[in-house]
Formats: structure tokens, C-alpha cells, sequence
């Protein structure tokens, strides 16, 4: 396991490097010299125009507002990564996962959770029971009333989240 994650870390480093080159040299359409200054044939100045200053009525989308939700002490299920799961947002930040799949009852300080400007954030943290070490996770998405999906990483890899309110 730790070799593939060796290799998927060399394989991504190259990638990543090879489009920062490419990117440092396409600009300008593949060489060095920046383009030539345009030509002027026959321009006239013109004065220049009022600029129309009536107001608008907003959009839709230019008036919502992130949503304000207290998610303090209140209790989800859904999946994570296809996994069944019930869980609580704890008044005070922390989240206790009454059922995760075949796994059951997890309670750890270190799983959290913060809404900000309307985004909720999750972070979950455990201990790997081979070598000990500290497995993260990180999911984030638009907070609501009743339904919740979330995405991000786990280890890096991609993990979502579909929770709807008990």
C-alpha cells in the first residue's frame, strides 16, 4: 500500500510540474517574445460616453445570502462514501457518530465541525490501528435546513457526504 501511494505521489508531482512549465511558456504562444504591439490603421478618437448609472432590481442569486442554520445539537443520517451513517453535531463543535456502516459507534474529540459564511466544514480524525498513525479527513459544502452534501478528502483521496436531518 505504501509503494502505490509513493507512486500516485511521484505520478501527481510530475503532472503537477509539467503543466507549470507549459503554463510558463504558452502565454505567448510558445515562445519567448512577448506579442507585438497591435498596428494602428486609421483609428479616430472618440469622446468618451456616459456610463448608464440606473439601478437594477437583483438577481436571484445576487440576493441569496449564505444560510443561517444553528446545526448545534442536532442529529443527521445519510451516507459517507456509501457507508451508512447517524450521526450529531454537538453543541460544542464535536460530532459523535452513533452508527458509521459495520463499524458502529465512533465518539472522538477530534472529529469537528464549523459553519462560516454559510459553508459547513467537517474535519474527522483517527487513529490507523496497524501503524498508528493519524488518518484525516475534510469535507465541506453549503449548509441547509434539512439536507447536507458535502465533498473533499480523505488521505486525499475524494469522499462525500449525503445527510439529510432525523
Amino acid at each position: 500500500m505504501k509503494t502505490s501511494n509513493r507512486l500516485l505521489a511521484f505520478t501527481s508531482l510530475l503532472g503537477v510540474s509539467a503543466l507549470g512549465l507549459t503554463g510558463c511558456v504558452l502565454p505567448f504562444g510558445g515562445g519567448d517574445e512577448p506579442p507585438a504591439p497591435p498596428t494602428e490603421t486609421g483609428t479616430t478618437e472618440t469622446e468618451p460616453t456616459e456610463t448608464d448609472t440606473t439601478e437594477t432590481e437583483p438577481t436571484e442569486t445576487e440576493t441569496d445570502a449564505p444560510v443561517d442554520v444553528d446545526l448545534g445539537d442536532t442529529a443527521w443520517t445519510g451516507t459517507i462514501d456509501g457507508e451508512d451513517v447517524e450521526l450529531a453535531f454537538n453543541a460544542d463543535g464535536t460530532i459523535d457518530f452513533d452508527s458509521w456502516g459495520e463499524l458502529g459507534e465512533l465518539d472522538s474529540d477530534k472529529d469537528t465541525w464549523e459553519v462560516t459564511d454559510g459553508e459547513l466544514t467537517i474535519s474527522l480524525a483517527y487513529e490507523d490501528n496497524e501503524d498508528k498513525s493519524l488518518i484525516q479527513a475534510e469535507m465541506s459544502g453549503p449548509v441547509a435546513e434539512d439536507s447536507l452534501s458535502l465533498s473533499g478528502t480523505l488521505q486525499g483521496y475524494p469522499m462525500t457526504a449525503e445527510l439529510d436531518r432525523a
